[in-house]
């Protein structure tokens, strides 16, 4: 059961779904060929497994081989084929994986299919997200099954899963796994700020960091506007990293909603998570160039 679903790349919900399903076949996969690596060379099987993992091509591909070639043949090669196909034949239809996907004994599968069910008109998935929303012993899916049942009312704050989708399109979080976005979404503070009012004072500590969910956040240096941070951006991180006062200060440009994460779980992130590092070094030299670009034409 557990292969890639077919799913529709436009639809989020479906392929956070889908996503989810698909590591934990990886994860079935790789806890499989762990074993066999302990009858025969587990410090290559280690080492291979971890390769596949690298974002070369090249890379991945040697892994593979030299997967192929350790343990027995007939054992080894199906549980390959997860990683060699980026569509799997026989990937099933939505449609008939969500029912058997709102059963499963995995929590984060049932919260993510109830998610993917959102606007579902089939009565029966109907009753079965009513009977999730009662009943199921996960407060997430829970939560998440009522607000799908409810969808398109006014809600004060943003679900946990909500905030997954919302992360799944920051670019700084854009290597982590579903599992991991769900520790990310969890360790984050929901604020919202009116219109002129002050995120952050240049000079003063900064100990929070603030992803922008909606609205948008002006960047001022010495009273001057600098930058304009939209949905997705974030803003903050600097003075977290270099421990120094805040560089500028951030105002609301009307309304606006953020996700924070303070100082200790940001460090934690960097720490946990080196992909993190690398995109804010990333996102750290495309303000280097912003800063020197804005002052060459000042």
């Amino acid at each position: 059961m557990y292969q890639r679903l077919d799913v529709k790349d436009e639809d989020e919900r479906a392929r956070l779904l889908s996503e989810s399903v698909r590591a934990k076949a990886l994860g079935y996969a790789t806890r499989a060929l762990r074993a066999v690596g302990l009858l025969s060379a587990q410090a290559s099987m280690t080492l291979a497994l971890d390769n596949l993992k690298s974002r070369s091509p090249a890379q991945r591909a040697n892994a593979l081989e030299t997967l192929e070639a350790i343990g027995e043949p007939h054992i080894v090669r199906p549980l390959l084929a997860l990683w060699e196909q980026s569509t799997p034949e026989g990937a099933a239809p939505l449609n008939e994986s969500l029912p058997r996907l709102l059963a499963d004994g995995d929590a984060w599968l049932r919260a993510c299919a109830v998610l993917a069910a959102d606007g579902a008109s089939d009565s029966r998935l109907r009753s079965t997200l009513t009977q999730l929303a009662q009943s199921d012993p996960d407060a997430v899916v829970r939560e998440t099954a009522a607000s799908t049942l409810d969808r398109g009312a006014a809600r004060p704050t943003l679900s946990l899963m909500e905030r997954i989708l919302f992360l799944r399109r920051v670019p700084l979080f854009a290597d982590l796994s579903p599992a991991e976005l769900k520790q990310v979404a969890a360790i984050a503070a929901e604020r919202d700020y009116a219109d002129e009012a002050l995120i952050a004072v240049q000079g003063a500590p900064g100990d929070e960091m603030f992803l922008i969910v909606s609205g948008e956040v002006r960047v001022l240096a010495a009273a001057a506007e600098v930058a304009r941070r939209k949905p997705g951006d974030y803003v903050g991180e600097m003075a977290i990293i270099s421990q120094e006062p805040r560089m500028a200060s951030l105002v609301a440009a009307g309304g606006v909603r953020t996700l924070c994460i303070d100082r200790k779980s940001f460090e934690s992130l960097l720490r946990e998570h080196p992909e993190i590092s690398l995109a804010v070094m990333r996102g750290l030299c495309a303000r280097l160039r912003e800063q020197a670009k804005t002052a060459g034409h000042a």
